[in-house]
């Protein structure tokens, strides 16, 4: 197989940097501070001016959440789109990236969950039991489409078993890859909704755990870290533009204390591998 030339995932992260900026999520509001910034903390306020200077925000009104928050998941998945039908040699079979309509029980490692379901939905004590935390939304997935009978073939000898198992109802299911959790600013107090989220997963799956992914653009690292640090819930972290962070972090060092601080927590998640740009995910996917 010929070497794949991964250039074109700096494009497609300054095309989606563009998006970001275009579209209105990272701008400069009349406040003067950035639209992820918190007017609070002068700390986040800094880096996130550092940074939408270095990608050319423009000043404008910041976006209502809820639109914001559904921009930010329909960019961020063209930009998941865009990357992996470029990988698409290193991933053997048909892969798509979903937003809307999610739900877990489609997919082969949650199929289980339908009977669950409607064992809670008859009984009022199970209900009580299990609650909902058997059930969670992705704000995206990654999934594989189930191989199709001419992708996979046997000797004659062998039909029958092949058969049996390319009709099966198990095998015939879309197989989830990722479940990705978007937070443009993350709020410490919020940060158990994310966890909770993957932990019902991985408690909940029957068979391989989906990889365990949040996105976001916040600035402040002590606030990051509240999802970055700690193994078993998330398997990373990942920047919408952690490079022109960690530029900010190393220019505003001179700044004091709390600056120094912060440089060095973000420097932290970073060589720990905790957090990553974006810009990662697209081949860290391909695991």
């Amino acid at each position: 197989m010929p070497a794949i030339d991964i250039s074109f995932i700096e494009r497609e992260r300054e095309a989606y940097h563009h998006a970001l900026i275009t579209q209105g999520l990272l701008v400069i509001t009349p406040s003067g501070w950035p639209s992820n910034a918190d007017a609070s903390d002068n700390v986040s306020k800094q880096y996130a001016t550092h940074v939408a200077n270095a990608l050319g925000a423009r000043h404008d009104n910041r976006l209502k959440a809820q639109t914001l928050g559904t921009k930010y998941e329909i960019i961020t998945k063209e930009f998941l789109d865009k990357t992996l039908s470029q990988l698409s040699e290193l991933l053997p079979g048909e892969w798509n990236v979903k937003r809307n309509g999610i739900k877990l029980t489609d997919y082969k490692q949650f199929y289980h969950l339908k009977d669950i379901k409607k064992e809670a939905d008859d009984s009022d004590i199970i209900k009580i039991v299990l609650g909902e935390d058997y059930y969670v939304k992705p704000d995206l997935v990654v999934y594989r489409e189930p191989f199709s009978d001419s992708f996979i073939s046997a000797p004659a000898d062998c039909s029958n078993f092949t058969e049996r198992l390319l009709k099966s109802a198990h095998k015939k299911k879309s197989y989830l890859h990722a479940d990705i959790s978007l937070k443009w600013t993350i709020r410490s107090d919020r940060t158990q909704n994310t966890r909770t989220e993957a932990q019902n997963i991985i408690r909940n799956r029957n068979g391989r755990v989906p990889h365990m992914i949040a996105i976001t653009c916040e600035p402040l690292p002590s606030r990051i870290a509240s999802l970055a640090l700690g193994l078993g819930d998330l398997d990373c972290v990942y920047h919408s533009c952690m490079h022109e962070l960690m530029d900010a972090a190393t220019a505003l060092q001179v700044n004091g204390k709390a600056f120094q601080q912060s440089y060095k927590l973000l420097k932290a998640m970073i060589d720990g591998h905790r957090l990553k740009d974006i810009s990662e995910l697209p081949l860290d996917l391909l695991d």
